[in-house]
């Protein structure tokens, strides 16, 4: 199987989500992107708009909350359909705010010399892959995983809120899992640079004196 290691999302991907966490809107992942274009010199899977040379959009057969503001896709992707056969380097996953909202590349990954080869249909050979796909969702509250026709997916949020006096960067947590599902939140802005530390949250760079500080847990309470 390919390497999608460096599957990250997006600068687009990031706002639809720092949208949907601002406005409460829910966020949309509606598809995933199968291509075979070569990812261009001096850009990076952040930077990325749209996949390279898109081949075959397919649906996303199911979704498993991790709780630790990331959910995993499932999808599959097989020579029906596929006329002319292509190398599996790039995963795009397509997601809106809202149900108007443009579609945009919300999480990209290209696999580069490592891909995989997807014959056409009644060729000699055929192929199927199935694909986990884990993508970042932070604290967006509402989310709403697309498949097949819909299906919602609801989280609860649990919710700690530190305001710091002097520069801090451990944080004890009242009401989250210290060993799981946490998201930390600094002002409004989402920050992933965090860690597990002796039962604490630590935070890479401490939070300046003033600012105030969210660490959140989510949980699946519907499907």
């Amino acid at each position: 199987m390919a390497n999608f290691d460096n599957m990250k999302l997006t600068n687009a991907g990031r706002a639809i989500l720092a949208e949907s966490i601002a406005t409460g809107t829910a966020l949309n992942i509606e598809s995933i992107v199968f291509g075979d274009g070569n990812m261009p010199g001096g850009q990076t899977p952040e930077t990325m708009t749209a996949v390279v040379s898109p081949k075959k959009t397919v649906p996303i057969n199911s979704k498993q909350f991790q709780g630790n503001g990331t959910v995993i896709l499932r999808a599959s992707l097989s020579s029906t359909g596929v006329t002319t056969g292509f190398s599996i380097r790039e995963i795009g996953v397509m997601a809106r705010v809202g149900t108007t909202g443009a579609l945009k590349l919300y999480a990209y990954g290209n696999a580069g010399a490592s891909a995989n080869f997807l014959p056409p249909e009644g060729g000699m050979s055929t192929a199927l892959y199935d694909y986990r796909i884990a993508c970042t969702i932070a604290n967006a509250q509402n989310v709403v995983i697309v498949i097949d026709s819909a299906n919602v997916g609801r989280l609860e949020r649990v919710l700690d809120s530190y305001i710091s006096t002097a520069s801090q960067s451990d944080f004890m947590p009242l009401n989250c899992n210290p060993a799981g599902a946490l998201m930390v939140v600094i002002e409004g802005a989402v920050t992933f640079d965090w860690s597990i530390v002796s039962g604490k949250v630590h935070l890479s760079d401490p939070l300046p004196a003033g600012k105030k500080v969210w660490i959140q847990e989510f949980k699946l309470i519907s499907a």
